[in-house]
C-alpha cells in the first residue's frame, strides 16, 4: 500500500471536563491550614502559604494542585468515606514512584507520605507538579513510548532492595494487559 493511500487515525478529542483544575468540589474538601502547616515540616525548602485547586477527573483518587513560595506540587490522596482495605492504594503509587526515580524512568520527585488521617482526613502524598499531557487513550505512540522504557534492571541500577514498593521485572508486561 502507498503511504498516500494509508489512513491516519484522528486522536480523539479531548474532554475539556477533564483538563485544568477547578474550586475544590465539596465532597473532597479538606483542613488547608493543617496541610500547610504538615507541608513545612515535611517538604524541604516548603514554605507558604498554600493555594490548593482541585484537578478535573482523578475520579479514583481526588488529586489536587498545591501552589506555594512560587512552588507548584501534586498531592494525591485516597477520597474520602469507608473503602476496601486495599483500594485506592496511594501508599503503593508513592513508593513506585519513589523507588522509580534513580532508574531513567521519568517520575517526578516524591516528598512525602502521609498515612495520618487526622491532616486531612486520608492518606496522602506529595510529588512535584509537571506540565504534560494526561494521555487517556491507548495508542501506538503511547506502546511506542512505554516499550522504550523497557523493563527496569534491578540488579543493575540498584534499586533491587526497592522492589517491595511495586515496580518488579515484567512491569512493562503488566501495564501493557491493563490497557
Amino acid at each position: 500500500m502507498a503511504a498516500s493511500d494509508q489512513t491516519i487515525p484522528e486522536r480523539p478529542r479531548v474532554n475539556e471536563d477533564f483538563v485544568g483544575t477547578r474550586p475544590i468540589q465539596a465532597a473532597h474538601r479538606f483542613d488547608v491550614g493543617a496541610l500547610d502547616a504538615y507541608l513545612a515540616v515535611h517538604v524541604a525548602g516548603y514554605r507558604g502559604p498554600l493555594e490548593v485547586e482541585q484537578f478535573k477527573g482523578g475520579q479514583s483518587n481526588p488529586t489536587y494542585r498545591l501552589i506555594a513560595g512560587g512552588k507548584h506540587y501534586v498531592l494525591r490522596r485516597k477520597p474520602p468515606g469507608k473503602l476496601l482495605p486495599s483500594a485506592h492504594a496511594v501508599d503503593r503509587e508513592y513508593r513506585v514512584i519513589t523507588a522509580l526515580r534513580d532508574t531513567g524512568v521519568p517520575v517526578p520527585l516524591t516528598h512525602c507520605y502521609c498515612d495520618d488521617p487526622s491532616v486531612i482526613g486520608t492518606p496522602f502524598y506529595v510529588m512535584d507538579w509537571a506540565a504534560g499531557h494526561l494521555l487517556r487513550t491507548p495508542d501506538r505512540a503511547l506502546e511506542h513510548a512505554v516499550s522504550r522504557l523497557g523493563d527496569p534492571d534491578h540488579r543493575r541500577d540498584g534499586s533491587a532492595d526497592r522492589m517491595a514498593a511495586g515496580a518488579h521485572p515484567g512491569w512493562r508486561r503488566d501495564q501493557h494487559r491493563s490497557w
